[in-house]
């Protein structure tokens, strides 16, 4: 179960956003106290909440139970951490004070209890975790040079490792530059991504649908001239539309394996569920494109087409009339569609939204997985990278 699944299950708890201001006032009272045994701490909370075993249950345990024993499993474990990060979320810290109080307890927490809140961080907070992880960031440093009473090397090390948590592409790129400014050895391997083979964060499985592999220029050229383009993109256009035709797909990068969970539905139906498992090391290549990668291309020959028609038209009428200035006009609307072709087919933007992954293996089929979030899809690419 994703961290993202799991704050889902305990937001639907009438008891959820009890539990998340238990588990945060546990939280700051553990590290305020420097104290390991989180049932001392949570035992008047829990009552004074009204909560206790049996109350509220989800898919990874019963939190009350993981709040009252001092052993949790590991399932228990995520669902503490969960907990902690939806009361970070449901009550976030203002300002930058408050915001570094907040993540050295969560450090501490992390380092010397079963609460850490960093994994889920992300998916209960969004955008306004950066702050989170910036003053992370920034408190990794300051106890690498020991200029931060209480944390030691251990807490530098388990700070750098959560960072792999940040889904964001700048504060990834920030703790690389940290990797450069540390002294500690582990630290900085912890920081760079290490090499000791530990899978790479991928975060949450990227949401998309899985689509055709993309043609090759000639290719699609030769489609669009024939007319068969109109007839396969018209097709799947009506069985869209129609149909409810479409097919689902979740992409994941885990350790040295890509999985792609793909749910052909028709008529609001699953009639096919399938999992593509590729090995990193059976890649030939990995590429991302922005959506519609070939709008430029199909534009240019749309441009062409038209104008090709509507000059051989033109051309057609003043050669009949004799009239020299149709026969220009014709002329133009030709060079014209040929300009446009060449001015879109160079020049295009690539404007960036929605975007598409396309894996290559050395041996089999390419697969394309489309309609993907770009921050997410270079979330999981970057992990793939690191492989």
């Amino acid at each position: 179960m994703t961290e993202k699944e799991l704050l889902a299950e305990l937001a639907a708890l009438p008891e959820g956003a009890a539990l998340a201001r238990v588990a945060r006032e546990v939280g700051r009272r553990a590290a305020h106290g420097r104290v390991r045994d989180l049932p001392t701490a949570a035992a008047d909370l829990l009552q004074a909440e009204g909560l206790t075993a049996g109350s509220a249950s989800t898919s990874a345990g019963d939190p009350v139970l993981a709040l009252e024993r001092g052993n949790p499993s590991r399932g228990e474990r995520a669902l503490l951490g969960a907990l902690l990060a939806k009361g970070v979320a449901d009550a976030p810290p203002s300002g930058v004070d408050a915001e570094d109080r907040a993540t050295a307890e969560l450090l501490w927490l992390a380092a010397h209890t079963p609460m850490d809140a960093f994994p889920a961080l992300d998916a209960a907070a969004g955008d306004r975790a950066l702050g989170l992880w910036g003053a992370l960031t920034d408190l990794v440093r300051r106890i690498d040079a020991g200029r931060e009473p209480g944390f030691d090397r251990a807490d530098a090390l388990v700070g750098a490792l959560s960072l792999r948590h940040a889904s964001s592409l700048d504060v990834r790129r920030a703790s690389e530059k940290l990797a450069d400014e540390v002294d500690d050895a582990a630290v900085k391997e912890a920081l760079a991504g290490g090499s000791s083979g530990a899978p790479a964060v991928a975060g949450p499985p990227v949401v998309g649908e899985l689509e055709p592999a993309p043609r090759g220029v000639v290719s699609t050229t030769l489609l669009a001239l024939s007319g068969l383009l109109f007839v396969i993109a018209g097709a799947r256009l009506v069985a869209r539309l129609a149909l409810g035709r479409k097919e689902a797909a979740e992409l994941s990068v885990t350790g040295d394996t890509v999985r792609i969970k793909t749910r052909a539905v028709l008529l609001g139906r699953t009639v096919r569920e399938s999992e593509h498992v590729l090995p990193v090391a059976s890649l030939a290549q990995v590429t991302r494109d922005v959506r519609f990668p070939r709008l430029a291309l199909y534009g240019g020959l749309l441009a062409l087409a038209l104008g090709s028609w509507l000059g051989v038209s033109l051309f057609v009428d003043g050669a009949r009339a004799a009239s020299p200035s149709l026969l220009g006009q014709g002329a133009l609307l030709v060079a014209a569609g040929v300009a446009v072709e060449l001015a879109v087919t160079s020049l295009w933007p690539g404007a960036r939204g929605r975007c598409r992954v396309v894996f290559v293996p050395r041996r089999g089929r390419a697969l394309c997985v489309g309609g993907l979030d770009v921050d997410a899809a270079e979330r999981a690419l970057s992990a793939l990278r690191a492989r």
